[in-house]
């Protein structure tokens, strides 16, 4: 990873101080070179390690940052904690086209009066012996996406113990019931939360409320129903696509391209375990989005949702929905063959990755480069990015858009073996 750091001011210390004391240095320094500082607050969307950057939802714009060896990392083990879906504040140099950051903090852990923390190991043996758990996040994170066999918070505080509770993360700021389940004697955090289920590769699972929601949004799902032929003629979910679990890990080929695709699996009931089978199966393929239906089949019927009967669908048909900048392989390739024209094509990969090959006429500027040489891109122009899988090529767009520039990028897969071998495919 390059270091990035900004060419406004430089500051090395070598002697140990607070996390505290080391900010208002900075600040000091930065003042004095007419560096500005400010605050940007929000969730973790993209993170490139390779180019020290990662973008940061604000809920009102999604701004690129940079990090380097001096960014100073509180509550986080430096930038391998730095995840997905986290929650941060960035104190940053925004002299730049690019905020550079001089802290980057999470909010602290949930401090615990007489109830105790576990592991994720610790949790799932609990759960296992059928200790109760709790999912304190709002209702909609809840029915989108939960760890299996967790219940919203009831109204009333649990009164039995022991139980369990968990939120996104150890800090669980979303939820004020959090500061009262900490005082129980007997009750439980799980202090990873869901950022760490997801991020050890653990399935969520979703409400027959979330699937319905998707349905009248028209949002695309892969719904799988992998019961036997005798059990669907008592009827299925809509849209479901029947593929029994004694043949799942045959039937790859049947799955889209696509490995952002969102999938559900379900079952008869909540206690049937070829879900989870063939749940797991789908995961090692890399559609990382997969998910259970959490109570099956039983629980939708139940629910007085709308089920049909008949012959169910054995292939499936979806189509990724790209926005916000996104191109699709079809569309980039068409772009790649007007060859100029009204667009640049821009490899923001670094220059010894493109040793192998990169798209004839492309113009090469390594992400962390791309702040300091915008003036080599022409303004008239659409300018599209592109890398390896899509991420260094995001923040390259925020980056280009924040300039003023007109711009949009691959969402999908580019691998080169030689100057004009290579493969496009989706994410």
């Amino acid at each position: 990873m390059r270091d990035a750091q900004p060419r406004t001011a430089e500051l090395t210390i070598r002697f140990p101080l607070r996390p505290f004391i080391l900010l208002c240095l900075v600040f000091v320094t930065l003042a004095g070179a007419g560096a500005r500082a400010d605050v940007i607050s929000g969730e973790v969307s993209v993170v490139s390690r390779r180019a020290g950057m990662f973008l940061v939802d604000t809920g009102r714009s999604i701004d690129p940052v940079a990090y380097g060896e001096e960014t100073v990392f509180e509550g986080l083990k430096g930038d391998a904690d730095l995840m997905e879906g986290r929650r941060v504040t960035v104190e940053a140099d925004v002299s730049g086209e690019v905020p550079y950051a001089l802290t980057v903090k999470v909010p602290p852990a949930l401090r615990l009066v007489r109830a105790r923390a576990v592991s994720v190991e610790e949790f799932s043996a609990l759960a296992g012996r059928g200790v109760p758990f709790y999912d304190l996040r709002p209702l909609a994170d809840y029915r989108a996406g939960h760890i299996p066999g967790a219940l919203p918070l009831p109204d009333d505080m649990p009164e039995k113990v022991p139980f369990m509770f968990y939120c996104s993360a150890p800090d669980c700021s979303e939820s004020v019931a959090a500061l009262r389940l900490a005082r129980i004697e007997g009750a439980v955090f799980f202090r990873g939360g869901v950022t760490e289920w997801k991020a050890r590769n653990r399935p969520l699972a979703v409400t027959p409320a979330f699937i319905e929601e998707m349905r009248r949004l028209h949002r695309p799902v892969v719904l799988v129903d992998i019961r036997d032929s005798g059990e669907t003629q008592g009827g299925f979910i809509p849209g479901a696509v029947s593929i029994p679990h004694g043949i799942v890990e045959h039937v790859s080929y049947r799955f889209p391209p696509s490995r952002s695709a969102p999938v559900v699996v379900y079952g008869s009931n909540g206690t049937d375990r070829r879900a989870v089978e063939a749940a797991d199966v789908i995961r090692g393929w890399g559609f990382v989005n997969t998910k259970l239906l959490e109570g099956g089949f039983e629980a939708y019927a139940k629910e007085g949702y709308r089920v049909e009967s008949g012959k169910m669908a054995e292939s499936i048909s979806y189509r990724k929905e790209y926005a916000g900048g996104a191109l699709s392989p079809p569309t980039f390739r068409r772009y790649l063959d007007a060859h100029g024209g009204d667009t640049v094509i821009l490899d923001v990969r670094e220059r010894e990755e493109t040793g192998k090959g990169k798209f004839r006429g492309a113009l090469n500027i390594p992400l962390d480069e791309l702040q300091y040489r915008l003036d080599e891109l022409p303004h008239g122009k659409l300018i599209i990015t592109y890398c390896v899988s899509g991420k260094r090529a995001r923040i390259g767009y925020v980056i280009l858009q924040r300039a003023g520039f007109r711009a949009a990028y691959l969402d999908g897969r580019v691998g080169f073996e030689g100057p004009d071998v290579y493969f496009i495919s989706e994410n």
